[in-house]
């Protein structure tokens, strides 16, 4: 059961996943865009703001399509494997590739959180204190949750086998 709950959970946080970045588009500044424009356009005169503006939603919808992919495939192997149906083990690399991407968007928000508590604050546009520690719990929950569903998945795979091991000791 524990497997059904987290898959459902994994697929819900994708959901918030998708949708803190889509909202983060709105956020993005005059110095965002030109420090994107240096980073991917260095040495390339004559884009504006507006081209630089359009790769940025561009590649946040890719980035968002790709994360809610893998949550909802992730998720529902998790499911799958919860209700007794067999399920592979690629799953579980993509589940290491969540957890290692969850614990750099924690640390983010946590670095976020400790600069508005010393600075004081970030400039007009970036994440205000309650955003960064609304998403600093969330982003952690959901890491709670990932290294949940892949501690079951390995307990889960190992009862399976150990059935395997009984049943074949009791057929000889």
């Amino acid at each position: 059961m524990t497997m059904v709950i987290v898959g459902t959970g994994i697929i819900v946080f994708g959901a918030w996943a998708a949708l803190k970045m889509i909202s983060m588009v709105p956020l993005r500044t005059n110095e965002t865009v030109r420090d994107t424009r240096r980073m991917l356009f260095y040495g390339q005169d004559g884009i504006s703001d507006k081209e630089v503006l359009i790769w940025i939603i561009f590649i946040t919808v890719v980035y968002v399509l790709i994360e809610l992919g893998v949550r909802v495939y992730v998720g529902s192997h998790a499911i799958a494997e919860g209700r007794g149906h067999g399920s592979g083990r690629l799953y579980l690399v993509f589940t290491m590739m969540l957890i290692f991407a969850g614990s750099l968007a924690v640390l983010l928000d946590a670095y976020v959180v400790l600069v508005n508590l010393v600075g004081g604050g970030v400039s007009e546009g970036e994440l205000t204190r309650r955003d960064a520690g609304t998403s600093l719990v969330i982003d952690l929950t959901s890491l709670v949750m990932t290294i949940e569903m892949m501690v079951a998945a390995f307990r889960v795979k190992k009862h399976k086998k150990e059935i395997r091991k009984t049943e074949a000791g009791n057929a000889a």
